[in-house]
């Protein structure tokens, strides 16, 4: 078993103790009621609301503002399991937002001791899963949190994830209808009589529009491998946050932020999270347009108010996270 895989039994083991703890007379909430190999507990579609947190003492406007920060149609597949990072960010932001506790982040530094966020936070606005329309996609993924005011940032948020999520050209299947078309070979180069050496160029995407501005990669000539393979996501989330609507190009007043759990062995040297960070922000000309902030490191900050006491313990009973 390697270290990563070690770290994700070891998390779906503490999440049944807590189901232990939390849940024990609602086990039907569930989608069986134990502990199976490393898989953790997984809520039954019309219980998983519960995979949040709320304030102990939460009026009905207050829980209902959490649980509607995201829509139910919004949910990832995997929102039901205790190891999703969409839940684990909803409980958080969600709960920030509706208490008026956005302003918290102002002081918070990334692990870099450079501003996580911005000093006129508390006056932006905060989306999850803000939908990104100005990148050309066809169908426009999704930030995770996002922050528009004076000052930009989309937030990536992880927990047990090994990576991030590359480009899925390359992972096309001969048998896919859409293999012919859209495969790639994971290199940036002219495929399949294609007029543009990237498939998503091709369909529309613009990526490649913006890159030379962020990012030291050329455009003009082959590449192998394609710096965007491993690095898709980091790179998608700092155009995201940098690419004006009306497509010029930010470079002083928004970035991309990613927080992370300190545990997690793929963001240790070695690790593909960590191996495709260092891509990503080596290839950047400003690499002040991505930082990383640990879950850890975000507890201990919010520790500073006593209102958020019951989040502090719910993270560290659920989660096993703790201020750093």
């Amino acid at each position: 078993m390697t270290e990563y895989e070690s770290f994700i039994a070891r998390l779906a083991s503490e999440f049944w103790r807590f189901v232990d703890d939390a849940f024990q007379d609602r086990r039907h909430y569930f989608d069986r009621p134990g502990p199976t190999s490393s898989r953790p507990p997984v809520f039954v579609r019309d219980k998983e609301e519960h995979n949040l947190l709320y304030p102990p003492d939460a009026s009905e406007e207050i829980r209902q503002a959490i649980l509607g920060s995201v829509p139910v149609g919004e949910r990832h597949e995997y929102f039901g399991s205790m190891r999703s990072s969409q839940a684990l960010a909803q409980s958080v932001f969600g709960s920030l937002v509706a208490l008026k506790k956005i302003d918290l982040l102002a002081s918070l530094k990334a692990d870099d001791d450079s501003p996580a966020f911005f000093d006129e936070v508390a006056d932006s606005r905060v989306e999850l899963e803000y939908a990104v329309g100005h990148l050309g996609e066809p169908r426009p993924t999704s930030v995770d949190v996002w922050f528009e005011g004076q000052y930009r940032v989309a937030v990536e948020c992880k927990f047990g994830e090994g990576e991030f999520g590359p480009c899925s050209r390359p992972n096309i299947k001969p048998n896919n209808h859409r293999y012919d078309r859209y495969h790639c070979d994971g290199t940036y180069s002219h495929q399949r009589e294609r007029k543009a050496r990237c498939s998503l160029t091709e369909v529309g995407v613009r990526y490649w529009d913006f890159v030379p501005e962020l990012f030291k990669w050329a455009v003009d000539r082959d590449l192998t491998p394609c710096p965007l393979d491993g690095t898709y996501q980091l790179v998608r989330n700092v155009l995201a946050a940098c690419v004006e609507l009306d497509r010029s190009v930010n470079t002083e007043t928004a970035h991309a932020l990613v927080i992370y759990d300190e545990r997690n062995p793929a963001f240790h040297p070695g690790g593909n999270a960590y191996t495709q960070w260092n891509a990503a922000v080596d290839g950047l000309r400003n690499n002040t347009r991505l930082r990383r902030c640990s879950w850890q490191r975000f507890v201990e900050h919010i520790r500073s108010d006593p209102e958020l006491d019951w989040l502090v313990e719910g993270l560290r009973t659920k989660y096993g996270i703790e201020g750093s």
